[in-house]
């Protein structure tokens, strides 16, 4: 069999992990934070070649990729999310990932609703759309002439990469297990804070709590791969970032700012690690901590934090069924809701919401529960104590 390079062993595997590599780049960079969330734009040489990888790598179609994605964010948790593992399972997702993403992205309604902005030029609608599986094809010859029988190992790890890393970790995963430094409204977790082997996609409830950043690590420790190649394309003029979003500390002096929303979101985790958390584990035995559904997104102990109408309605059931049983639990998760709806409405001027943060400490000052209690502390610090108006 011809073997044109000759290549060792472990120069094939070096070479394998170079080309699967850029593939995520051009999935995270291209696809995703420029084409599906417009955070920053490429210079035509950068997309040019991003799009002939893609096309000769995994048959992905820009137009389609990014309308699914946009939907996924639009309909995230709900019955039209084309690929959650909340509604669909997380076994569902891990392992059958690339067949709900092939299978929503040959929805017309989706494609014209969620694909505006997409490359529409003539490479676009005469070779890559046009002639969309003859790349991946043309690839194995190519791959066997260069490294013999090894290229069509090397050929199949390339056609699997994405589907693996992409459409079943990310996708499953990044909705199912890990921590969460935000509490958006979705299950959305960061599997990893070191985002290397899906370039920064690992940070994926940072991604959900601002969309439109181009930046996925927040907190001290992350590293977003992704986020690097930006900055290294910016450097040399090829890429210019558009949104970079700011997480302010949850200080007193934010919240009288803008960007009160991830301050919100920092300060309700906080809530659900510190105090919901912990009653759980006082109140529950493990039978009903470790009590799991498969979409439900890990075990009860996780799950109960997360809001009902994201939650399958199997999960819902059991969650009441134990909040009637507990009471001190329906309280804490009662203090939740209101919680957050004193931050409902930004057209609350500042001292009516610090008047609802306040009345909000008083009622859970009243509850007599000592994890409440130390949080109520935290949270009065945050508060200014001075009208500013």
């Amino acid at each position: 069999m011809i073997d044109i390079l000759n290549f060792t062993v472990w120069e094939k595997i070096i070479y394998t992990l170079i080309v699967t590599h850029i593939t995520i780049v051009a999935v995270t960079v291209f696809l995703h934070r420029s084409q599906a969330h417009k955070s920053l734009e490429l210079s035509p040489i950068l997309n040019h070649f991003f799009r002939f990888w893609l096309w000769l790598t995994t048959s992905m179609g820009t137009k389609e990729w990014v309308s699914v994605h946009r939907k996924h964010h639009a309909k995230c948790e709900t019955e039209e999310d084309p690929h959650s593992p909340v509604t669909k399972g997380i076994y569902h997702i891990l392992f059958l990932g690339v067949h709900y993403y092939r299978t929503e992205s040959h929805v017309k309604e989706t494609i014209e609703k969620y694909g505006m902005g997409t490359p529409d030029d003539w490479l676009e609608n005469n070779l890559y759309s046009k002639y969309k599986y003859r790349a991946v094809i043309a690839l194995l010859p190519i791959n066997i002439i260069l490294f013999g029988f090894s290229g069509i190992l090397i050929w199949l790890t390339q056609m699997l990469w994405i589907p693996i890393w992409a459409a079943g970790v990310i996708n499953g995963l990044g909705h199912w297990w890990g921590y969460r430094t935000f509490a958006t409204k979705d299950t959305s977790t960061n599997i990893s804070p070191w985002g290397i082997i899906i370039g920064g996609e690992e940070l994926h409830n940072n991604h959900h709590a601002f969309p439109r950043s181009a930046k996925m690590s927040y907190k001290k420790g992350e590293f977003d791969m992704g986020w690097m190649y930006i900055k290294i394309f910016e450097y040399f003029g090829l890429a210019k970032v558009i949104e970079r979003s700011p997480v302010p500390e949850p200080s007193a002096h934010n919240f009288i700012l803008s960007e009160v929303f991830s301050v919100k979101m920092r300060i309700l985790r906080k809530y659900e690690k510190l105090v919901m958390k912990k009653v759980a584990q006082l109140e529950c035995d493990n039978t009903i901590l470790d009590k799991s559904f498969e979409n439900s997104g890990g075990k009860f102990r996780e799950w109960w934090t997360r809001d009902k109408d994201i939650l399958a309605e199997d999960c819902v059931k059991y969650l009441n069924e134990v909040l009637s049983s507990k009471k001190q639990m329906a309280k804490i998760y009662e203090m939740r809701t209101k919680l957050i709806n004193a931050w409902q409405g930004m057209g609350f001027s500042v001292n009516e919401r610090i008047i609802l943060l306040n009345n909000w400490c008083n009622e859970a000052e009243k509850l007599g529960n000592a994890y409440i209690d130390s949080f109520v502390i935290y949270l009065r610090k945050k508060i200014p104590s001075n009208s500013i108006l």
